[in-house]
């Protein structure tokens, strides 16, 4: 399942975004409040690029994963 099918189908998770995000159909910007489904909230909170409260505790292991697949791009 790609990320706009998830932001299609899941339940919401209300985050506020730290950094901004784009991608195909996806804009996302920084200081701006969001209701996304609960997986992709959890993952932009884990990875720094939203605040907000995870819907579940990770394991070290599904943390050092996600941190993994992290992208970081500065102008």
């Amino acid at each position: 399942m790609g990320l706009l099918d998830k932001l299609r189908k899941e339940s919401r998770s209300r985050v506020r975004m730290l950094h901004s995000v784009a991608g195909p159909g996806l804009d996302l910007v920084a200081g701006e409040p969001y209701d996304l489904p609960v997986s992709v909230a959890d993952e932009f909170i884990i990875k720094g690029y939203a605040e907000g409260d995870l819907t579940r505790e990770y394991s070290s292991d599904e943390i050092t994963e996600l941190h993994a697949q992290r992208q970081v791009v500065n102008i």
